[in-house]
């Protein structure tokens, strides 16, 4: 097994040491990446989420490998370090003693460092009793879990193939206040018989319509705009490719209302809709890891509540092997209007990812009503939900 190999995770229990506490810090990382929006503007908010995001990474090679995994263990210790290094960040902003979200935030790291460095400690005595049995192999940002592509016939394939880890898109705000608006021009009322004569020819020789449509003069000092391109330039072989994969989100997104039959039609109706679904979501899966990016921006980009495109990335990122592909899909999820969620529903009870029912019973213990009952909703779709879901 390489350094990255998910495939041997269950043999080796998903429970122990190192595991739970990768997962209890992952999500406090997480709540940490909501909240990174109402933080103020003296904290470093893209610096921050990309610290956050990091450390997010590292931890899910620790959930993905066995605990007697040398990267299982270093994802841990870097894990830990990074999160220290975020909480000196927000300790550095002048409002982080007040109580809000800047304080919550420096407790939740404090503790998940805290954690995290017990977890190491324990991890590394389990591996030093275990020291002839240890899966060597550095840290490294590629999910190595390929298997041969099969397309979709019925229902959707889980694909599997070499990648680096997904890392969401995040939502941190500007950090400043808005630019203030250009001036609009205006237009000076004639008061005498001179002005409304001078007013009459400009309006008629188009000088009128020449000034109101003039760009505003630069600041003195300014920095003088670039020259246009006197060519087009060629796009890049991943542009295309993001192109091509952007045309298999929006079929995807639109598939989820063709797929469902009218009051004159029934399912067998929908057949040809059904396959031309699976057949988008094998093309996206063929153009390989340096599209999956184009997802979370798929979703992020609209200009209103949408669900369809949560369908579409539920649904996709359900049918791409990997912890990290869901928890990305669970990220974009948090960060939705619940306006959307019928459509992220439709999408999780459909995709085949076996990581769809772990991180919905995670979800279930969620402190927000609509999150646990999204989560107890999708599970029974998916006839995975138990008592020991539902006691609790």
């Amino acid at each position: 097994m390489t350094a990255g190999d998910t495939r041997g995770t269950a043999s080796e229990g998903r429970t122990s040491l190192g595991h739970e506490a990768a997962r209890a810090a992952r999500d406090a990382l997480e709540a940490v990446l909501l909240s990174i929006v109402d933080m103020p503007p003296s904290v470093d908010r893209p610096g921050l989420r990309d610290r956050l995001l990091r450390a997010c990474e590292l931890l899910y090679a620790s959930i993905d490998l066995p605990e007697i995994a040398v990267a299982h263990l270093q994802g841990l210790g870097e894990a830990a370090a990074v999160a220290r290094e975020c909480r000196e960040m927000i300790r550095s902003a002048k409002e982080a003693e007040a109580p809000g979200p800047l304080s919550e935030a420096v407790a939740s790291l404090t503790q998940v460092e805290g954690a995290l460095g017990r977890a190491y400690e324990q991890v590394a005595r389990i591996q030093f009793d275990r020291r002839s049995e240890l899966v060597t192999g550095a840290l490294a940002p590629v999910v190595v879990i390929a298997r041969p592509f099969r397309a979709s016939r019925g229902t959707p394939q889980l694909h599997a193939y070499p990648r680096a880890r997904m890392l969401p898109h995040v939502l941190v705000g500007t950090g400043e206040p808005p630019a203030p608006a250009a001036p609009k021009p205006t237009i000076r009322r004639p008061e005498t018989m001179a002005d409304l004569i001078a007013f009459g020819d400009a309006a008629a020789s188009g000088a009128l319509q020449k000034s109101l449509l003039a760009e505003p003069e630069p600041e003195p000092g300014g920095e003088a705009p670039l020259p246009p391109f006197v060519f087009e330039p060629a796009a890049s072989e991943v542009e295309v490719l993001r192109r091509i994969a952007r045309d298999c989100l929006e079929d995807i997104a639109i598939h989820r209302t063709l797929r469902t039959p009218n009051a004159i039609e029934t399912w067998l109706d929908q057949a040809p809709f059904e396959q031309r679904l699976l057949d988008n979501l094998d093309a996206f899966a063929a153009l390989g890891g340096a599209v999956l990016p184009m997802v979370s921006l798929f979703v992020a980009e609209s200009d209103a509540p949408d669900p369809e495109r949560a369908f579409a990335a539920a649904i996709t990122l359900g049918s791409i092997e990997g912890s990290d592909s869901l928890g990305a899909a669970m990220m974009m999820f948090k960060q939705s209007a619940p306006e959307t969620h019928p459509g992220w529903y439709d999408g999780l009870r459909l995709a085949p990812s076996p990581a769809i029912d772990a991180a919905m019973r995670e979800l279930a213990a969620s402190p927000r009503p609509a999150w646990a009952a999204f989560a107890l909703d999708v599970l029974l779709a998916r006839g995975s939900l138990s008592d020991a879901v539902v006691r609790p």
